[in-house]
């Protein structure tokens, strides 16, 4: 597992007490962590607007972008179905 700095320790240590506090139970910064990159992962919009200052500008999607076409086909997910044979599918 990788090490990453992180500034607001402070900050995830006062999260994790006021977790015990109202939960009785003490959960690891980890698990912290990882249950908000969960919740991130999964509000992307909301994450990005937190993300991103409003003054900046956002790029528009342009289609002609190799990044952003790469970037369309993960957050669409790839279909697969046209590389699966019949005799791959288990039945």
């Amino acid at each position: 597992m990788a090490t990453v700095k992180f500034g607001l320790q402070e900050d995830l240590n006062e999260l994790q007490a006021r977790l015990l506090l109202r939960t009785k139970r003490k959960f690891s910064k980890q698990k912290i962590l990882e249950t908000i990159y969960f919740l991130g992962s999964k509000n992307m919009d909301q994450l990005i607007d937190m993300l991103i200052d409003p003054k900046d500008e956002i790029p528009k999607n342009d289609d002609t972008d190799p990044l952003f076409k790469w970037l369309n086909r993960i957050e669409e997910g790839i279909d697969y179905t046209d590389s699966v044979k019949e005799h791959d599918v288990v039945h």
